[in-house]
C-alpha cells in the first residue's frame, strides 16, 4: 500500500469522524435549545459538517481517480487485456 494511498484514506476517515461528531453536536441539548432559538445549529457543528462533507468527499474521489489512473477501477488490479484482443459485435457482424 503507498503513501498516497494511506494518506487518501485517512482522509476518508477523518471526513466520517468529523460528520460523526458532527452529528452527535447536533444533538446535543443546548445544540437543540439554540436551532429552536435562532433557526440554525451553531457554527462549530455546522464547521463540522462541511469540515466533514468536504474531507470524505475529497478523499472518495481521490481514490476513485487514484483507481482509474492506475487501471484497477476497470481490471482490479489483476491483468489488463489489450484492446486488440476485444472483439466487437454490432449488428451481427464483427468488427
Amino acid at each position: 500500500m503507498t503513501v498516497n494511498r494511506i494518506l487518501v484514506i485517512a482522509l476518508i476517515v477523518v471526513g466520517v469522524l468529523l460528520l460523526y461528531f458532527g452529528y452527535q453536536s447536533s444533538q446535543a441539548l443546548d445544540e437543540q435549545i439554540h436551532e429552536t432559538i435562532t433557526g440554525r445549529f451553531t457554527d462549530a457543528t455546522i464547521w463540522l459538517f462541511v469540515l466533514g462533507a468536504a474531507s470524505a468527499v475529497i478523499g472518495a474521489a481521490l481514490l476513485f481517480f487514484q483507481a482509474v489512473i492506475s487501471g484497477q477501477a476497470l481490471t482490479g488490479g489483476h491483468y489488463h487485456v489489450p484492446i486488440t484482443f476485444i472483439r466487437l459485435k454490432f449488428s451481427g457482424v464483427n468488427l
